[in-house]
């Protein structure tokens, strides 16, 4: 996830932690004064700051030393590796390479192992036209063989924006990578499409180059990018923007619209110059990229923003040449000798120093004709890049004032550069002269001074192209300084060498804190482990901090169902943490729907059952009813009774068995006693009353009784 914040920062002045105060002044020595090799087209063009390196076994310089055309019409630059001797003040060349395009990007840079690599970047825009990108190569001088290994080339095509740009290289000293940068977009066929910056990384303990491309889109194209990369694989980087100034309503400069035959004839009796530059450094930002191996999100902060409140007119009067002369147009830049510097100080606190100019100038017309060019010192607070703040902003004093290239006759360079006790220096370049300031912090606030160390060393012809060796490229510090400069078409080369005081950091509280969560040195928690929230002070970096609890398991499942008659699985897989969880799942056994026929006296039922979920049947066979039987019949089928018997059914009493006893029937009982009928076998059981199985005047008597009245019952 791509994430771009743009924030404003106002300066405000803080207490907390102090940097170097002043005690005893360093002094400053300077080595042979030696000079290189002619200086090719564009060598200082791209003032990168990683044209020289310091290790222990030697300096180092590399820069584009000539160029030519090739038969298909390529501008082909040759550049030049060189091993520089300061106590005999002799160089050698120690490798010649070629490169497409007429810029000076090529990047030195020293391993852990104190392998000296250079990293050429080619515009691919110059030399195709159609395919956008930057070529990338690496070569390795290894000391110890004197041999120099050249990897394969890589383009970084396929970002956002790939057009014209700059490359800049930077050591990941953690994981032993050096990470390319290129800032492209802007221009395309002459119209504004908008910008990027692409990077990827060269492994230096595998040799090669990751295929991955990564790249965030940007407002508009930047260049000239100073940055350090943290122990967390973030970078921190510093970078002009470089806009078209047509993109802006303002005439290009080499553009004569608006301008008459008159005009151009007053412009050239007055010695009015114009220069060969339509794009203009309005604005300075500060980038933090928190993980540039993984992900393309980055923070933005302003450095210095872009003031248009001295250009006025409307757009066709800007083109006249009253407008030309009378508009100033901003100039907000670190590449004329401006750069960072990353410093952790002992309170733990991590600090960006920035120096930068802030101009005002003819830009449509003479660069070189402004009303104010002043230099400006930044501090900001990076323990956590993520809530970066501005600590500090203020122009830089020296012994003569504010210094002022409109005022004090050229251009300033200042170079920053920390020595074995972290204390810190402005190596400056100025008007033929080469001056150490060591930066001093006043010991209750966010304010600087800057002291003079030594004498100045002469450097004739110097204007203000200096470049240093820097500790962010892996230069081996010993308080010695590297310093190259551009005059009479050579680099001069010289070193420095410091003896410094020891360093005075302190300590200080603050007596109310001002916490925030740290999004940078807080852990989140995860399914196996805590996670722990630090609580940061803005103003002194103390810390607290508070345990978060584990969080649960994020299973991705998978369910093997079971069925009616077999059993079935359940296994999770934990995508953070890896754990496996498995377990049987019991057979479900099956989901019967029964259907029943009922059974009767003469015929059989049955229920019959499927299950719903599978092809399973059963039947089973249900017993038949009972007869119901009355008077040997079934009532229900017809039936007869095979146990019926008629004696079974009489009533004593009731011999004609017509359901009534009366006289009738003690006649008929007469008429058995007497031997005058013949009885059936119920006749016979109905007459013999008290069931003696007699029939004699005991019956009759009997009977007599009961139908006179005299006995309830015969039973």
């Amino acid at each position: 996830m791509k994430k771009t914040i743009c924030i404003l920062l106002t300066f405000a002045m803080l207490l907390s932690v102090c940097l170097p105060a002043a005690a005893s002044t360093p002094s400053v020595s300077a080595g042979n004064r030696i000079s290189l090799a002619t200086l090719g087209p564009y060598a200082t063009h791209g003032n990168h700051q990683t044209r020289t390196v310091h290790t222990s076994h030697g300096d180092y310089a590399a820069y584009v030393t000539s160029s030519y055309t090739d038969g298909n019409g390529n501008t082909v630059s040759k550049w030049k590796l060189f091993r520089i001797d300061t106590a005999t003040g002799t160089y050698k060349a120690i490798f010649t390479g070629e490169k497409f395009d007429d810029s000076s990007q090529v990047s030195l840079i020293v391993d852990r192992d104190e392998n000296i690599w250079a990293v050429t970047s080619t515009s691919d825009f110059l030399r195709h036209y159609d395919i956008e990108g930057l070529d990338l190569r690496a070569h390795k001088y290894d000391p110890k063989t004197g041999e120099v290994t050249s990897y394969e080339t890589i383009n970084t095509n396929g970002g956002a924006y790939d057009w014209y740009g700059y490359g800049m290289s930077f050591y990941d000293s953690t994981n032993n990578r050096i990470v390319c940068m290129h800032a492209g977009g802007d221009y395309k066929a002459g119209s504004q499409t908008g910008a990027s910056f692409n990077w990827t990384y060269f492994d230096i303990e595998t040799g090669r180059w990751s295929r991955s491309i990564r790249y965030a889109k940007i407002p508009a194209r930047h260049c000239y990018m100073y940055g350090y990369i943290d122990d967390r694989g973030g970078l921190v980087l510093l970078a002009q923007r470089d806009i078209e100034v047509k993109s802006l309503g303002y005439p290009e400069v080499g553009n004569n619209t608006g301008l008459s035959s008159a005009d151009l004839q007053y412009m050239s009796q007055n010695g009015i110059k114009r220069q060969a530059a339509d794009y203009a450094w309005d604005q300075l930002d500060l980038y933090y990229f928190p993980d540039i191996y993984k992900s393309s999100e980055v923070y933005t902060y302003n450095v210095a923003e872009a003031d248009y409140s001295k250009v006025t007119g409307t757009q066709d009067e800007r083109y006249t040449l009253e407008k030309r002369l009378s508009n100033y147009y901003p100039v907000n830049q670190n590449n004329n000798g401006g750069d960072i510097l990353w410093v952790e100080n002992k309170n733990g606190m991590t600090l960006l120093h920035i120096t930068y100019n802030t101009a005002y100038v003819q830009a449509a017309i003479d660069r070189s004709k402004g009303i104010e060019s002043r230099w400006y010192h930044q501090v900001w607070d990076m323990t956590d890049p993520t809530h970066a703040k501005r600590l500090y902003s203020s122009p830089i004093i020296l012994e003569g004032g504010i210094a002022d290239d409109a005022k004090d006759g050229g251009g300033y360079s200042f170079r920053l550069y920390k020595d074995t006790e972290s204390n810190m220096y402005l190596v400056s370049g100025h008007l033929g002269k080469i001056s150490l300031y060591r930066i001093v912090k006043d010991k209750d606030s966010y304010n600087y001074t800057y002291e003079k160390v030594g004498s100045s060393v002469l450097a004739s012809g110097l204007d203000n192209l200096v470049n240093i060796s820097s500790h962010r490229g892996g230069s081996h510090i010993d308080n010695t300084i590297n310093v190259m400069y551009a005059a009479s078409n050579k680099y001069q080369f010289v070193s420095l060498t410091i003896d410094p005081p020891a360093n005075t950091e302190q300590k200080v509280t603050c007596t109310e804190h001002s916490y925030y969560v740290s999004s940078i040195l807080s852990t989140e928690p995860t399914c196996t482990e805590t996670g722990e929230n630090v609580y940061r002070c803005s103003l002194c970096n103390d810390i607290y901090t508070e345990v978060v609890p584990t969080i649960p398991h994020s299973f991705t499942e998978y369910v093997f169902p079971p069925t009616c008659t077999s059993v079935g699985y359940y296994e999770g897989y934990c995508g953070f943490c890896g754990l496996f969880e498995e377990r049987e799942l019991p057979a479900s056994g099956h989901s019967l729907v029964h259907v029943t026929t009922e059974s009767t006296c003469s015929t059989f039922g049955k229920t019959e059952s499927h299950c719903e979920n599978c092809s399973y049947t059963e039947s089973k066979t249900l017993p038949k009813k009972e007869h119901s039987y009355e008077k040997g019949v079934c009532t229900e089928c017809g039936a007869a009774d095979p146990y019926y018997s008629e004696s079974d059914d009489y009533t004593l009493g009731d011999i004609n068995a017509d359901g009534a006893i009366n006289g009738k029937d003690s006649n008929q009982q007469r008429q058995i006693i007497s031997g005058s009928a013949m009885p059936t076998e119920n006749e016979r059981l109905a007459a013999d009353v008290n069931a003696d199985s007699a029939i004699n005047g005991i019956d009759a008597n009997i009977l007599s009784k009961f139908l006179a009245g005299a006995l309830g019952s015969l039973e």
